[in-house]
């Protein structure tokens, strides 16, 4: 690891000597962000919804998916893994 200079390589911060950390870094920063965005707009629908009296207070933590529901969430699971994990086999060393 470099001593932290923050040196700036294409208008780009660097914090490590290899370049490719810094681009994993910064692409687990943007996914971070991209997550807490989501939570913010999903738990703004859920008091939406339960203030208009569409859900109950607990529907969401008692609802339960059918098993087709849940085969299908499974299925698109392992496949967000299989290319995410893919992907990153395919990064030149």
């Amino acid at each position: 690891m470099s001593d932290l200079s923050r040196e700036v390589r294409g208008g780009r911060k660097s914090f490590y000597d290899d370049p490719d950390v810094d681009r994993l870094l910064a692409i687990v920063t943007r996914l971070l962000e991209e997550h807490w965005a989501l939570r913010e707009r999903y738990a703004a629908l859920e008091k939406l919804l339960v203030e208009k009296q569409v859900l109950g207070e607990n529907d969401v933590e008692e609802f339960e998916f059918s098993e087709a529901d849940s085969a299908a969430l499974d299925a698109a699971s392992a496949k967000l893994i299989r290319d995410v994990l893919g992907a990153a086999r395919n990064i030149e060393s």
